[in-house]
This record gives C-alpha cells, structure tokens and sequence, in this order.
C-alpha cells in the first residue's frame, strides 16, 4: 500500500525533516510513506482557497483520500490500524491531505472520501506532518505484529 502524505506550506525545519525522515525509512513491504510537501506562493487570492486548489491539483486519480480536518472523525491508534487494514484490501494509494495554515475549502472538503481529526488541539502545520507519520508507523508496528507500539 503506497500511502502519501500531502501538504502545502512553507519551508520543513531540520528538526521535523530529520523526524519525517526516522520514521518514513522504518517502513518495509507492503507499505510505503512519501510525503509530497506542495510550495504555495499566494498572489493576493484567498489563502484558503489558492492552498486547497493546489492540493486538490495535486491528487492522484484513483486514491483514496483522508483529509486531516478539525471536524473530521477522531480515531484511536487502534481505530486507524483497522482502517488501514481494511483500505489495504480495498486501495492500493491512500492520499492523507493536510490543509494549509487556514484548513481546507469546502470544495476540497466535498471532493474527499473521508475526514479525520489528528486531535482537538491546535498544532502547528508542520508538526502535523511528523505527528501523523509517527501515528501511521505505530499502526504498521501493530499490523506487522512490531513491538514498536508497546516499547
């Protein structure tokens, strides 16, 4: 299952890079994580709206798409490793979508499979990104029977 992480935002701190990259090289067959991080330069648009096009442009026809979202479903670590366990039967591309700074439009919202919450907290954009990798390794560590999770 190739599974993308796309984002759009400004440049990746060192200390988040070398996170994104610990955890993305700990994934072995039949998973893959990518991460896709789209540059978005805004020329007086609505910044919702410009960041939400160019991630939508961005997708990839035939994923299945999870925006992460503040009103989106909230999902134990258990919860998502059913979910991939099933989307791996299901989808060979998982596309998770994190929106720019101001979230996502309503058409980027409308467009998606499915929305989850990473949390009720307010985190910083790029964390998100090294938070949801980590979230998604803990869940190929319980798929794949790793003591990762318990350790």
């Amino acid at each position: 299952m190739q599974i993308t992480i796309l984002s759009v935002g400004g440049q990746t701190p060192e200390f988040i890079q070398h996170g994104l990259d610990t955890y993305t090289k700990r994934f072995r067959y039949p998973f893959t994580v990518t991460h896709r991080h789209l540059s978005n330069n805004h020329h007086g648009q609505d910044k919702r709206k410009q960041d939400s096009h160019v991630l939508q442009q961005a997708l990839t026809k035939g994923a299945y798409t999870i925006l992460l979202d503040v009103t989106g479903q909230t999902w134990t670590s258990e919860q998502l490793t059913k979910q991939l366990t099933t989307l791996q039967h299901t989808h060979q591309q998982i596309t998770l979508i994190i929106g720019g700074s101001d979230g996502a439009d309503d058409q980027l919202k409308a467009s998606v499979h499915a929305r989850w919450s990473l949390s009720a907290l307010t985190f910083p954009h790029q964390l998100v990104r090294l938070l949801l990798t980590e979230q998604l390794y803990r869940a190929y560590s319980l798929i794949t029977n790793h003591p990762y999770h318990r350790s």
